[in-house]
């Protein structure tokens, strides 16, 4: 009977224990500071960032790879939510992006927050940057992005370990930054028919051989950031009024995935930075985040990009 009852408690309680939900384990977020590798003076006047409580992290990686290793409390968001969903326009905004401001909202972002987002840096394609742009376009100013090599890995955790969510800031609507975004219309503008007109080398860009004196501060500045072979085997046809440059986007981002300081010298010599407004052209509208996120960051021009690239502006959809 003793046998009997003991066999009975223990099953009882082998089921309740089966029926809860398992144990949360959280883990409190250390502040991160840049890590081993960063070089303060190489970024010259970039300030280092740093990962303070208050900071909301988000993480624009693939989710697996996210899964595996990520900053304790980060998130992991993709500018995807922001697009839509049909495949064959990639990088073109939803219409209700008011929306999308709930949903940041509920993960503790505001108007106000402190973002940092990070990414895969020179070996991905520009996803963290694209990221912050959507943020800085819909008005959040306070948004850096980074690679992940920028920091130390050594004490970032995978899925199993959670830590506490971040509470929901107030719902706010999008206070847009029409200057980052670049309609095809405007682009259309200065397309010419003609086939006889070629792209300008980019090897000639590279080697300053198109000098400052024939950018003048009036004309338009277009930088092409796809690479060379892309540019000039399927180069758009502008208008002589327009200055157009190829600048591989990886140009702009040091190897541990912040702006690069060293693209202003560049830019000017060739009549960048001096005034007037900037366009970013890249295939689908994501490496080009690269280089607009980078230009705001250093303070040169009014710039700005097509949200869906060449793509949209060609109707190569």
């Amino acid at each position: 009977m003793t046998l009997r009852f003991y066999f009975v408690v223990t099953i009882s309680i082998f089921n309740f224990a089966c029926t809860q939900a398992p144990t949360k384990t959280y883990e409190s977020q250390p502040v991160y500071r840049h890590g081993g590798k960063a070089n303060t003076d190489k970024v010259g006047s970039i300030d280092p960032i740093e990962i303070k409580p208050e900071t909301i992290v988000l993480d624009a990686r693939p989710p697996f790879i996210y899964s595996l290793s990520h900053i304790p409390g980060s998130v992991n968001l993709g500018w995807q939510e922001f697009t839509e969903t049909n495949l064959k326009r990639k990088g073109i905004l939803v219409k209700d992006l008011f929306s999308k401001t709930r949903r940041l909202a509920r993960l503790g972002i505001g108007l106000e927050s402190s973002v940092v987002v990070i990414g895969d840096g020179k070996s991905g394609k520009g996803d963290e940057a694209r990221l912050a742009w959507t943020l800085r376009y819909l008005g959040i100013k306070n948004v850096e992005f980074v690679g992940k090599d920028y920091f130390d890995q050594a004490r970032w955790v995978n899925d199993r370990v959670k830590t506490p969510p971040k509470e929901s800031a107030p719902m706010w609507k999008p206070s847009f930054d029409t200057s980052l975004l670049v309609s095809k219309e405007e682009v259309k503008k200065f397309l010419v028919k003609s086939r006889d007109l070629k792209p300008k080398d980019s090897s000639k860009v590279v080697e300053g051989e198109i000098g400052a004196e024939k950018m003048t501060r009036s004309r338009l500045k277009i930088i092409d950031c796809r690479d060379s072979k892309e540019y000039l085997s399927d180069g758009l046809n502008f208008s002589p009024d327009v200055d157009i440059v190829n600048i591989e986007w990886t140009e702009f981002i040091d190897d541990q995935g912040r702006p690069d300081p060293k693209i202003v010298n560049k830019l000017r010599n060739i009549g960048i930075g001096t005034g007037g407004r900037i366009i970013v052209l890249s295939q689908s509208g994501i490496e080009s985040s690269v280089v607009v996120m980078t230009l705001l960051k250093l303070g040169i021009g009014e710039v700005g990009h097509v949200a869906g690239g060449i793509d949209e502006i060609t109707g190569r959809f």
